[in-house]
């Protein structure tokens, strides 16, 4: 076969293999522009954006190729298309990163919040039982005054409502703040009357005080706990973190801030303080946070990783035309020795 035949399979094998690449490359650059974007410019926008420098770069391959095999500078047409590579791998950078990173984030942030939610609930629970210590006071001191009337009543040296019975009544009902009812009966009667109306009267007192209000504010904060505590396990899993993290997230976070300032709001003053909870990966998929979160210290892999991978996508093609597209001045030079092969 003669070295003209030769070149020109070469060059038709060359264009082959150049298209080929063309196409899979830019292809998978549109692809991955369209989805890094997404988020800033709207789907549609992105696409339309990522299709438009995607036809720039594939004339520009064309036209750097063109110009290497005529022996011409393809430095122009390089220029515009790094220029055009450049907002690619912006868009390459964040999709990529965010596709493989973001189970990783959700799984860290979700840990964090879980430890958060646990501090918060204890010293929540905490605080409220403290709220209202004053009523602590008067249940206790009602129980011991009625133990003190039910013995009086009971006492056969001055069995029923005697003085010192009527002394210990009027001291409940101070404590009390309510009159109790009077009853008549013997001994046993009486006993068992007054007791069920003290108990009565000091249940409702309760029932209507701060403490009862922070009895039921700590049954709910426990009981949303347990219930958060089993979503979050469940997200956790490997299986489920990508489709369930973001969502166990936002409830746990938003759950931190309501107990928080519920309990702040109900003790007042500095009884109770607590930090507010943020979703730090709720813009998960932006170029701002993709860029903080990759170079923050400590996703380095991932991020050199993502940037290498973002860089080849684009930087393939120009390579190949560089490197493996030979020059008709490279022709002519074979051409010349097979002329010179052949008068020898």
């Amino acid at each position: 076969m003669s070295i003209r035949k030769r070149n020109n399979q070469n060059t038709t094998n060359g264009a082959g293999l150049f298209l080929i690449l063309t196409f899979v490359f830019l292809s998978i650059s549109i692809w991955q522009t369209a989805r890094g974007y997404g988020l800033m410019f709207g789907s549609q926008l992105a696409w339309i954006f990522s299709f438009a420098i995607g036809l720039m770069m594939l004339f520009l391959s064309f036209e750097m190729r063109k110009r290497r095999l005529k022996g011409q500078s393809a430095i122009g047409p390089l220029i515009g298309y790094i220029a055009c590579a450049v907002f690619c791998f912006f868009g390459n950078f964040n999709a990529i990163y965010s596709r493989y990173n973001r189970e990783e984030l959700f799984k860290k942030e979700l840990e964090q919040h879980r430890q958060e939610l646990t501090a918060v609930t204890t010293s929540a629970v905490a605080a409220l039982q403290k709220a209202d210590t004053a009523s602590d006071h008067v249940e206790r001191r009602v129980q011991e005054l009625k133990g003190q009337l039910l013995m009086q009543i009971r006492d056969p040296a001055n069995a029923g409502l005697g003085s010192r019975a009527k002394e210990i009544i009027g001291v409940i009902e101070h404590t009390l703040g309510q009159k109790l009812t009077v009853f008549s009966g013997n001994p046993t009667q009486l006993a068992g009357i007054y007791s069920a109306n003290i108990d009565q009267i000091l249940a409702t007192r309760l029932n209507n005080s701060r403490k009862k209000t922070a009895e039921v504010m700590i049954r709910d904060i426990n009981t949303r706990k347990d219930t958060l505590d089993q979503m979050i396990m469940t997200a956790l899993k490997p299986q489920n973190i990508s489709a369930k993290g973001q969502e166990a997230i936002f409830k746990t976070v938003d759950a931190i801030n309501d107990i928080g300032e519920k309990t702040h709001n109900f003790l007042g003053g500095n009884a109770f303080t607590f930090h507010t909870a943020e979703f730090e990966n709720q813009e998960i998929g932006k170029i701002s946070h993709t860029f903080s979160s990759a170079f923050n210290g400590e996703n380095w892999s991932t991020a050199i990783i993502s940037m290498l991978v973002s860089i080849a996508i684009d930087a393939l093609v120009p390579f190949v035309i560089f490197v493996g597209t030979q020059r008709e001045g490279d022709y002519d030079y074979h051409q010349r020795k097979e002329r010179d092969i052949q008068v020898l």
